[in-house]
């Protein structure tokens, strides 16, 4: 049966058809070319003024490689050409939509922080655990890496960067595309499965993701699907805003495996290989875990990191509108009561 979400119909205001989606698309790939090309000229210019890293980044952007970059200026430098050239792509997609920039971040009410502040505490106490947790279970323990001044340095503009990362890719596939999607169509579940479809997608080539693909894509699927339920039961981008920064955050700085996302700030850093397909149906299971505490304590109405639902109600399509019943006429007025 074709449904409709109270949601997506929200967002039907500016130029939501079809063939809008369409001259969106062409217009936010060309704004994210002329993003990594602003993005490459500021690095260039840096580097005629003597940055000896600025130069290595340019020539990282220009390869095709691959590999983890562990120097922080190269790996801060990764994260900012994701963000230059996913948040002008929003942004001009977004326009040619008749929406303004703001409604990326904010498509139904104002930006409420705290919903930004349950989802900061709910995501660092379920990490803590789950790290103390599983620390006996890593094959060769976990290592600290050291300490050094750079983590002081480079603690605000790393935390900066990662948020510029995070929030470009929610604002492009979710803030952007989910909801024009979700807004031009009938089916309620066809624009959160389109997205989280592409999301993946465009992630299988994380280091992350290289083992045991059938076993962790599902659970990225799960964890995507989780974000757009909270963005539909919220009606707002701050639940996917905190959750991926602090998630990527926590990887880049306190804890990642070796060979995936860790860099020369990472803290503590485990060697994991070689793995066993026990050892990643047990991480991932845990993962699965946390996700189902989180959606107990956002949903369960006593809880104190409960989010109110707002308008993720899918109704049939093919049911009418109510009508409300005309009031009744008065009598005729009594020609005994004419004065």
């Amino acid at each position: 049966m074709f449904r409709r979400s109270t949601f997506f119909l929200s967002q039907r205001h500016g130029r939501w058809e079809w063939h809008w989606i369409l001259a969106s698309l062409a217009t936010a790939a060309i704004a994210g070319f002329v993003g990594i090309g602003a993005l490459i000229i500021a690095l260039s210019v840096l580097r005629e003024l003597g940055f000896a890293w600025a130069g290595k980044a340019v020539d990282l952007i220009n390869s095709e490689s691959v590999e983890v970059q562990t120097e922080p200026a190269l790996f801060m430098s990764e994260l900012a050409m994701v963000g230059a050239v996913l948040w002008p792509a929003a942004i001009a997609g977004t326009l040619v939509h008749g929406r303004s920039v703001k409604s990326l971040l904010v498509p139904l009410q104002p930006f409420r922080w705290s919903i930004v502040v349950k989802c900061l505490v709910l995501q660092a106490a379920l990490a803590i655990v789950g790290v103390l947790v599983s620390l006996p279970w890593v094959e060769g323990g976990v290592r600290f890496a050291g300490f050094r001044s750079e983590h002081v340095l480079l603690f605000v503009p790393l935390a900066a960067l990662t948020l510029f990362q995070t929030s470009s890719e929610d604002v492009f596939f979710k803030g952007f595309l989910f909801r024009q999607l979700g807004a031009a169509t009938a089916l309620w579940w066809l624009a959160p499965v389109l997205i989280t479809g592409a999301f993946v997608w465009l992630h299988i080539g994380n280091p992350d993701l290289d083992d045991l693909l059938w076993l962790v894509v599902p659970y990225f699927v799960l964890s995507e699907l989780f974000i757009v339920y909270l963005i539909m039961r919220t009606g707002g981008m701050e639940a996917a805003l905190a959750i991926h920064w602090l998630n990527n955050f926590f990887i880049f700085l306190f804890l990642a495996e070796a060979a995936t996302q860790s860099n020369e700030l990472t803290l503590f850093v485990f060697d994991d290989d070689p793995t066993t397909a026990l050892d990643d149906t047990v991480g991932v299971g845990g993962a699965v875990v946390a996700i189902g505490i989180q959606f107990i304590a956002f949903t369960w109405q006593k809880s104190p990191f409960y989010l109110e639902h707002h308008g993720w109600k899918p109704e049939p399509e093919s049911q009418p509108p109510l009508q409300q019943p005309a009031p009744p006429s008065p009598p005729p007025s009594s020609p005994s009561s004419i004065v």
